[in-house]
């Protein structure tokens, strides 16, 4: 009896594998097709994703929080919720997407720099929450503090570095902070 079932169980298997091989190959091809043809759509797509991503973390560490108390997943959750919200305002202030109107491809450079340094410090810092209890108020408040001077300093201030500029590329600015951001990763 054992056998048979066992036996099932792993015809089983490789078929959900071949079938989650087949659907990552289509949408592969679906991803780089749309790519090719409408840039914009697929750039939102992604980012889309993430977003999404970014969200769910944050709801699975909060639900799960009262039978884990997991601090270090917890500040993770709350880290990811506002690299979410940054990542957001990315995808509408993006070129083309007319949320913003008349807003150079600098800002969306900006926000996308923010969000990868707000990721990357709060990775370094979530190992202090193995071993040190958690305030979510506090800890809510100074991320939504800094996403908050993040956003206001690219969008309205407009005294964020500048990390692209028209008709030359990207500045030195966002290049060493993509290695730094590499570093800290």
């Amino acid at each position: 009896k054992y056998y048979v079932l066992s036996r099932g169980m792993n015809m089983l298997n490789k078929g959900v594998k071949a079938t989650h091989i087949v659907l990552l190959i289509i949408a592969a091809v679906s991803l780089f097709l749309m790519s090719r043809t409408n840039y914009l759509l697929f750039h939102s797509t992604i980012e889309g994703v993430s977003i999404l991503v970014a969200a769910l973390i944050y709801v699975l560490a909060f639900k799960t929080y009262i039978y884990s108390k997991n601090d270090y997943f917890m500040f993770v959750g709350i880290a990811y919720l506002f690299i979410g919200i940054v990542d957001f305002f990315h995808l509408i202030s993006y070129n083309g997407m007319g949320v913003f109107p008349g807003l150079d491809p600098d800002p969306p450079t900006q926000l996308w720099i923010i969000a990868r340094f707000l990721e990357a410090i709060s990775l370094v810092l979530a190992p202090v929450h193995l071993s040190r209890n958690l305030s979510y108020t506090a800890t809510v408040l100074l991320y939504g503090l800094i996403t908050s001077v993040g956003l206001i300093s690219v969008l309205w201030l407009r005294v964020f570095p500048d990390c692209f500029i028209a008709g030359q590329g990207l500045t030195g600015f966002k290049v060493a902070s993509e290695y730094i951001i590499c570093a800290l990763m």
